[in-house]
């Protein structure tokens, strides 16, 4: 068994060892074979394995444009001491060489393919993480970390949240003021810098610029972006829309992302346009029907009320985008979709809630956004944020056509889902590692999974690398696969049957894949100190009695 789990794979007992040099035969021309070793080759150096390309070796990588009608779809097929691998576009054979690294096994001759017969290939199109690093600075060589792991998991989508209330990580030349930031931000070197490593492994890098909402850091230090109000301030919270400048500024951020970002798609936001409901001292809604600005361009637009209004600014950036030649993604909750909204169905819709009574439309569906034919990726926040909302027993039984209900006749335009990291939560360092796996795997195969002994071994393995000992379950010493959404809690210690002496053994085990730079090494160090926190708390229940 490999994560995630192929659509259909028949194992045999031949085994074909691998060697420190190793031949890949492929056509000469084959751009898709080039990129898909360049792939497994940065894997296998945990293991001092290269695989170039030339006439002799064990292995065959062959494009086919006829062989596959799913896109990413991909064989791998023993035969005659040989490994065959068959793909018909980039992603496909980038799939093949991870699965290929994941059937790699050691014996006491060392390591080896395990001889298969594999036909693999999506259930969603879309396969994607979110990093917000609009609330936290997390430094480019552990996003480098998390990309390779997601490359592992077959995610084809990193989403940045670059922009929030109280900061803008990345380094602007066009309005230098942005900069100015207490805290640390990304130059444009770094983004490039994490943008073509994504490339490398097969990922599309889609960056989130919040609007228009969500810009108590903008207002704060543009001013042309305040509304004209007569009556009450002005809000910090939300952008003018009546103003010309507010289009100027965003066409000039977005041009600017665009010079970093090359890929089809930029994410506008658009959530929590406000909250009537709390919050009410920092007044966190829009005053666009107090706006003089707002006003005059309702009126010469004959635009009914603030979500018409809002509407429009939806219509001008993605004019702007499109001018740009790209496309438009952007959240849910502000599109009333009861009635059918005026937005182009070409925008690509994330959907996360159904807004609160004072947080936006508090009426709706997926289904109403399918039915408008709109394309969704599913978000919906209790099954997909690793916040504060994913439950392992849950995830093991979800996949993104499944919950919020749609009917089968609109399933098809559910493109998959992703899974989002708001916040600086502490815990990710524990919980994301296995999550990537767990969620990326049911994002590829839809079926429902059991934390069986043989499925956490084969979690274990994926995180944390090749040397992994074999049999090697370490979520059985923690109790869980999804560690706690927690501060403080590091385990789940309550179900953990193993004795002190097991437990100890296994950090050792951690501990030399630590040393000897296994390529889960960093999650490995994170685990000791997590099963160091299962003996304490059960030492603590124990009243200090050895168990």
């Amino acid at each position: 068994m490999i994560l995630p789990k192929p659509k259909s794979n028949q194992l045999f007992n031949e085994k074909i060892y691998l060697h420190s040099e190793m031949e890949a035969y492929s056509d000469a021309g084959d751009q898709y074979c080039k990129k898909a070793l360049t792939v497994l080759n940065i894997l296998l150096t945990e293991i001092n394995v290269v695989i170039k390309s030339g006439v002799n070796g064990n292995l065959s990588f062959m494009y086919s444009d006829t062989s596959f009608v799913k896109k990413e779809a991909y064989h791998i097929e023993f035969r005659d001491e040989k490994v065959i691998v068959t793909y018909g576009d980039e992603l496909g054979a980038r799939n093949a060489a991870i699965s290929l690294y994941g059937l790699i096994e050691k014996d006491d001759k060392g390591y080896f393919f395990k001889a298969c017969n594999m036909t693999d290939f999506p259930d969603s199109e879309y396969r994607g993480l979110m990093l917000d690093l609009g609330r936290k600075f997390v430094p480019v060589e552990e996003i480098k970390i998390t990309i390779v792991q997601m490359a592992k998991a077959k995610y084809n989508t990193l989403r940045l949240h670059l922009l929030e209330s109280d900061h803008n990580p990345m380094q602007s030349d066009v309005y230098p003021q942005l900069n100015e930031t207490k805290r640390r931000q990304y130059t444009k070197n770094e983004l490039r810098e994490i943008v073509d490593f994504a490339a490398l492994f097969g990922l599309e890098v889609i960056p989130e610029l919040e609007m228009p909402a969500h810009s108590l850091f903008l207002i704060d230090r543009m001013e042309e972006l305040k509304c004209r109000t007569k009556h009450v301030d002005p809000s910090r919270w939300a952008i003018c829309l009546g103003s010309e400048k507010t289009y100027e500024i965003m066409g000039n951020m977005i041009k600017e992302l665009t010079e970093i970002f090359p890929g089809e798609y930029i994410h506008i936001g658009t959530d929590e346009l406000e909250f009537t409901d709390v919050y009410k001292r920092l007044k966190l809604w829009p005053t666009w029907d107090d706006c003089e600005l707002c006003n005059k361009l309702s009126e010469r637009e004959r635009l009914r009320g603030d979500r018409e209004l809002f509407y429009y600014f939806v219509r001008r950036i993605y004019e702007i985008i499109t001018s740009l030649g790209k496309k438009m993604m952007m959240w849910n909750d502000s599109i009333d979709c009861t009635v059918s909204p005026p937005l182009p169905r070409d925008i690509r819709i994330q959907f996360w809630r159904v807004a609160e009574k004072g947080r936006g439309p508090a009426s709706g569906s997926m289904q109403r956004f399918l039915e408008e034919g709109f394309q969704v990726v599913n978000s919906y926040y209790p099954e997909t944020y690793l916040d504060d909302y994913i439950e392992e027993t849950k995830l093991l039984k979800w996949n993104p056509n499944a919950t919020p209900e749609s009917t089968d006749e609109v399933k098809h335009l559910i493109l998959g889902g992703e899974m989002c990291t708001w916040g600086p939560d502490n815990h990710y360092e524990r919980t994301l590692p296995s999550a990537v796996f767990m969620f990326g795997d049911k994002l590829w195969n839809h079926s429902d999974r059991e934390a069986t002994s043989e499925y956490r071994q084969v979690l274990t393995k994926a995180v944390l690398g090749l040397q992994t000992p074999a049999n090697f379950d370490v979520f059985e010493s923690l109790g869980c696969c999804v560690l706690p959404l927690d501060k403080v809690k590091m385990g789940k210690p309550h179900i953990v049957n193993r004795s002190k002496a097991e437990l100890q053994a296994n950090l050792k085990i951690l501990q030399a894949l630590v040393e000897n730079n296994a390529s889960g090494q960093a999650a490995a160090g994170v685990y000791m100190k997590c099963i160091q926190y299962v003996i304490n708390e059960i030492l603590e229940i124990n009243n200090g009695k050895d168990f």
